[in-house]
């Protein structure tokens, strides 16, 4: 049947992706709790682990007046200058941010993997024969409903993440990019109602025959 070769290489794919990303949450998880357990408590003297680091824009005052410059390809073709006010915050990880973000990784990779065993279980309930299961419209609206929770969380920990950090210096702001996950998480939603009436008239079309 047309398409069943690249149906087949997709599913299977997703199910190595599943177990890819399981692997790799569970090492992420082993190297971040280690981490946290035996990284330092502050950044003096001399680190026994790089400390973490988050991308930030910082409009403190500051005692001096930062240059950026323009860096000039050959022939002035082109050029590059760095960015104001961006700078890479680092906190030890046994710190207040770095318990909080310990935390927050923990959120994501639980997330990750719900979403990648809806996907596969979506893939695991149809064929090219039978292109139509009811359960996988909720499968769905759950993967549409957690993309859309994750931009629910970057504007949390956005503001969580600046209260924290201005403890250590005042005018930091996380930089973040929020949107992008609440449009494709609306697509899927709206892609779930299409689906379960796809399946509505599927299984009208089944009976009628």
């Amino acid at each position: 049947m047309r398409g069943q070769r690249t149906f087949a290489f997709t599913s299977r794919l997703v199910g190595v992706l599943f177990y890819l990303v399981i692997l790799g949450c569970i090492i992420n998880i082993a190297a971040r709790t280690y981490y946290l357990i035996e990284g330092d408590t502050d950044l003096a003297g001399t680190w026994r682990h790089d400390p973490l680091g988050f991308d930030v824009m910082s409009f403190g005052p500051t005692d001096q007046i930062l240059q950026f410059p323009y860096m000039y390809s050959e022939g002035k073709l082109a050029a590059l200058r760095q960015q104001p006010n961006r700078y890479q915050l680092f906190v030890p990880f046994r710190s207040p941010i770095g318990y909080y973000d310990y935390f927050l990784s923990m959120l994501l990779f639980a997330a990750v993997v719900f979403g990648m065993w809806q996907l596969r279980s979506i893939f695991r309930s149809i064929s090219i024969k039978e292109p139509f299961a009811a359960a996988n419209a909720g499968r769905i609206r759950n993967i549409g409903l957690l993309l859309i929770g994750a931009d629910i969380v970057k504007i949390i920990n956005y503001f969580i993440f600046d209260s924290m950090a201005k403890k250590y210096f005042w005018g930091t702001e996380l930089i973040t990019q929020i949107g992008n996950d609440f449009w494709i998480g609306s697509l899927l939603l709206a892609l779930s109602v299409i689906y379960r009436r796809g399946v509505e008239i599927y299984s009208d079309n089944q009976l009628t025959i």
